[in-house]
């Protein structure tokens, strides 16, 4: 489950990422992804050669993605169990979702992909928003830091957001969580943004391990 935005829980899709299926088949002998009957699962880290970043998973997190021949934009991380192997659906309501694409809307500024990235998060509730964004760096890159947080059925809902801009692409990484669990889930959302690291963009094709 995947995309350039995963908000969930009021069900808006999501874009998944896999690597190509040419990657798949010419891998080696240890690869970081397995398929299953309905995602590829990543262990250790993601790769995306296509959009120029990799992230370091950890040991015990797995990443989903969709299968093969869908679009390689970026990985999920379910929570609270990180390392959980079942499907990853847009029903959930904690969740980390790393993503990159092509910035087709020419919004042209970090401050305009900040502030599109945000209106797709106001997209998941009718109720009033708080939001707040600092200015801070990702990997070396500048980045926005937003915080949105609204009130839904089920309790007041947390996302946190950065947004970076490099060469016409837009790279994000999210935590949607609950009120409740925005402390334990911010340490897992660390460790991912941590772990976030910028790769040379491709010159022409290119394989995803």
């Amino acid at each position: 489950m995947n995309r350039s935005k995963f908000l969930l829980l009021l069900g808006m899709s999501v874009f998944a990422i896999v690597p190509p299926i040419a990657s798949q088949q010419t891998n080696s002998a240890t690869p970081h992804w397995t398929l299953s009957d309905s995602e590829t699962l990543w262990r250790g880290h993601y790769s995306n050669c296509d959009y120029g970043f990799l992230v370091l998973l950890g040991p015990e997190v797995v990443g989903h993605d969709t299968l093969p021949p869908s679009p390689n934009h970026g990985v999920t991380v379910s929570l609270p169990d990180v390392g959980s192997t079942s499907p990853v659906t847009n029903k959930e309501e904690r969740f980390i979702d790393v993503s990159a694409y092509y910035d087709t809307t020419l919004v042209g500024s970090l401050a305009g992909a900040a502030a599109y990235e945000e209106g797709l998060m106001a997209g998941v509730s009718d109720r009033p928003l708080k939001k707040k964004r600092i200015y801070a760096s990702l990997a070396g890159h500048r980045a926005a830091f937003s915080t949105i947080s609204f009130a839904s059925a089920k309790g007041n809902i947390v996302i946190k957001l950065i947004t970076a801009l490099r060469a016409g692409i837009i790279y994000t990484i999210s935590l949607q969580t609950t009120n409740a669990n925005l402390k334990a889930d911010e340490e897992q959302f660390e460790k991912i943004r941590n772990g976030f690291q910028f790769l040379p963009l491709p010159q022409g094709e290119c394989s995803n391990d």
